[in-house]
């Protein structure tokens, strides 16, 4: 049975599921952009969730809404 992840949409708060560029995998951050159903713009949180002024181009398979 395959799982289907939802679609990522801007604001959604997102896990990065795989290492990308200086973040580690379990990265917190914030989409700010939908670039496509496949790339977004995530914003990088610190751990108390607070903005980093961090960015990084992602694809959407590679990335877990946690809310």
């Amino acid at each position: 049975m395959s799982s289907v992840k939802p679609k990522i949409l801007e604001h959604d708060v997102v896990s990065l599921d795989v290492p990308m560029e200086a973040f580690p995998a379990g990265t917190i951050g914030t989409v700010v952009l939908v670039h496509s159903d496949e790339w977004v713009l995530v914003e990088v949180s610190d751990e108390r969730g607070e903005t980093i002024d961090e960015l990084f181009e992602a694809r959407s398979d590679q990335l877990t809404i946690v809310s």
